[in-house]
């Protein structure tokens, strides 16, 4: 079984191999994602942290937070040896049951969470062109289409042209709420 692990700071942490079908979840004590990650990680047990990049405000750099904080999905055979180590990790609360059965997630709902999280990384970091069309796929104008205008400086915002009332009028909206059309 090959382990793989991919670490970014503004991205998801991931370590797997891609053999088993379903996914546990556990809970760490506050603030211990990244440890009880890279402890799991050093065990060759596969894990999965998904992230959210945010901005302060005021703040031009981005910065990587779990995206469910205190949780980590990982895939773990039902008979392994490890489940006692799993149970009484350095920062790990406990896994998520009912009874006595760890509660599994299918790998879809991974898979989903993964497309989801990619996707919020590629607008928050992807720069439009002038004049280029977009799609509004978040906020009050979701659906519209918009004319990329530029950058509002220092912050994540972005001005925009929509239609509305049967002209082109300026919005200031966050870069995440766009998209690139299809």
């Amino acid at each position: 079984m090959v382990h793989q692990l991919v670490e970014d700071s503004e991205n998801s942490t991931t370590a797997r191999a891609k053999t088993l079908e379903d996914w546990y979840v556990l809970k760490t004590k506050p603030h211990a994602e990244e440890l009880v990650f890279s402890t799991l990680s050093r065990h060759k047990i596969d894990c999965y942290l998904p992230k959210l990049l945010v901005s302060k405000k005021g703040q031009k750099e981005l910065k990587s937070i779990p995206l469910f904080p205190g949780y980590i999905f990982f895939q773990l055979e039902l008979d392994s040896n490890l489940w006692p180590f799993m149970r009484w990790a350095s920062g790990v609360s406990y896994v998520i049951s009912d009874d006595l059965e760890p509660i599994s997630i299918p790998n879809s709902i991974i898979h989903q969470i993964e497309h989801g999280e990619a996707a919020q990384h590629e607008r928050m970091r992807q720069p439009y062109k002038a004049n280029e069309h977009l799609q509004i796929v978040s906020g009050p104008l979701a659906g519209l289409e918009a004319i990329f205008s530029g950058v509002l400086s220092g912050t994540h915002r972005v001005q925009v042209l929509v239609q509305i009332l049967g002209q082109l009028t300026r919005v200031n909206i966050e870069a995440e709420a766009l998209a690139r059309l299809i």
